[in-house]
């Protein structure tokens, strides 16, 4: 068993609104593995660009090799061989390599008996009709993406080749539910960053045999050449969404990249 794939390389159902595993501090997340490998993604970090909330700053996948080629790593190439600062120019935009499974995630809910709106856990009475709602929640599976660096994902393996059953077999890593608790740790340099760890669990009594796995190229806003353009100059996400759905395009304000062979781009897919 292997989550992470030799080469880096590549490898629909009900999300409840959500298509990623969110981890908090606040609430641990229940999953289980619906693949026994992941597949890696590429993401760029646009600190100019505006997100939906107001705030500048927002990651965008590579969509060299999927869907056409990437301005940014065009543009990452030519400054990396022909400026004096190189990598280290401000208008170099780095890739960050990301790697992605789909699982199911349990959320324990309530639904209320009378008008069958569901809720957390946690909710004693329906706010909609005010009925009182059942004293304890039952598991509900729900389709998502696990996303992550690869040292998360080593931990993960480390801790799902170590599990076996009472005759001492390796256990089918997709039949193990696992507990993601986050916590904030002081790492090296005094700097606080999140960690999470992987806490094996006992299965649970829920069908999840009509559990369809999300598909991870679907998931992921692909944006075309002349919408990157637009974020990379300060654009924001809003106005693309909004373009989109109106099935039009607007005015686009684009941040001229230099053109080199689109070969030495990275790929969304390796």
């Amino acid at each position: 068993m292997s989550l992470i794939p030799k080469d880096d390389g590549r490898n629909a159902g009900d999300s409840g609104g959500k298509k990623w595993v969110r981890l908090s501090t606040d609430k641990p997340a229940l999953i289980q593995l619906l693949a026994d490998s992941t597949t890696v993604i590429w993401k760029h970090w646009l600190p100019q660009a505006l997100n939906p909330s107001g705030k500048r700053g927002t990651s965008i996948v590579c969509p060299g090799g999927l869907k056409g080629e990437c301005p940014i790593c065009k543009s990452n190439k030519n400054l990396a061989d022909h400026t004096k600062e190189g990598k280290k120019h401000n208008d170099y935009l780095r890739a960050q390599k990301r790697f992605v499974v789909p699982v199911i995630e349990f959320e324990l809910e309530k639904v209320c008996p009378s008008c069958e709106t569901v809720y957390a856990a946690s909710t004693v009475t329906c706010t909609n009709c005010g009925t009182d709602l059942p004293e304890k929640g039952t598991w509900k599976p729900y389709s998502r993406l696990l996303e992550g660096a690869r040292a998360f994902f080593e931990q993960l393996e480390l801790v799902l080749s170590a599990t076996t059953d009472i005759d001492g077999n390796q256990v089918d890593v997709k039949s193990i539910p696992i507990l993601l608790k986050s916590k904030m740790i002081e790492g090296e340099g005094g700097v606080i960053r999140r960690t999470t760890v992987p806490i094996i669990q006992q299965p649970l009594k829920v069908d999840i045999s009509e559990v369809v796995p999300l598909s991870i190229e679907d998931a992921y806003t692909i944006y075309t050449e002349r919408e990157i353009k637009h974020l990379v100059a300060g654009g924001g996400l809003q106005g693309i969404f909004d373009a989109r759905k109106d099935g039009g395009e607007y005015e686009i304000e684009e941040k001229e990249v230099p053109q080199v062979d689109s070969s030495d781009s990275l790929s969304y897919f390796q």
